[in-house]
């Protein structure tokens, strides 16, 4: 029987280690509310529906919300936000808005939404709005994808594909 020295032995555990480590930490960093927990209200002011501001968390008790809370202006995140415009075309029971996080690609995505006519509320959130540090997003990510029915959260998705965001919507719509 050969004895593996204890320097191998440490290499190896350490390998699987980081090989493993995103399977039982989680693959992504925090960000969202805790599913399960109640929305926090959210005051936007959409800059292409011209319905002045209004609370989109106190819609949700009406009917069903999806909230992307977008970071980064790239490809991935403008697929998303075209995604959630055709979600909220395709579903009049659902409200389906896009919150831009103010000094995190904004102005870029801001003009892409205009320049693209994208139907859906859209609004730059500051991070001195009162509800946003409730949402607790982490703007390391590209976006976080909420789902809201009934006051509560039924779904968190970070850095969310089209396709994630369509099964999220049919969970949610049910």
């Amino acid at each position: 029987m050969r004895v593996i020295k204890t320097g191998a032995w440490l290499a190896a555990f350490a390998a699987v280690v980081v090989v493993a480590w995103p399977v039982f930490a989680g693959d992504q960093p925090a960000s969202g509310p805790a599913v399960g927990s109640e929305a926090p209200l959210l005051h936007i002011d959409a800059f292409n529906d011209n319905k002045g501001a209004y609370c989109a968390t106190c819609v949700a008790g009406q009917r069903p919300l999806i909230v992307v809370f977008a970071t980064k202006d790239n490809e991935a995140t403008r697929k998303l936000i075209a995604a959630v415009a055709e979600q909220q075309q395709k579903h009049d029971n659902l409200l389906a808005l896009v919150a831009l996080v103010q000094g995190h690609g904004d102005a870029g995505l801001k003009q892409y939404i205009e320049d693209k006519g994208l139907k859906g509320p859209a609004a730059v959130v500051p991070a001195s709005n009162a509800d946003y540090p409730k949402w607790k997003v982490n703007t390391d990510l590209e976006s976080t994808l909420v789902t809201v029915g009934g006051h509560k959260i039924k779904a968190v998705a970070r850095d969310a594909t089209p396709d994630q965001l369509a099964e999220l919507v049919s969970k949610l719509l049910g």
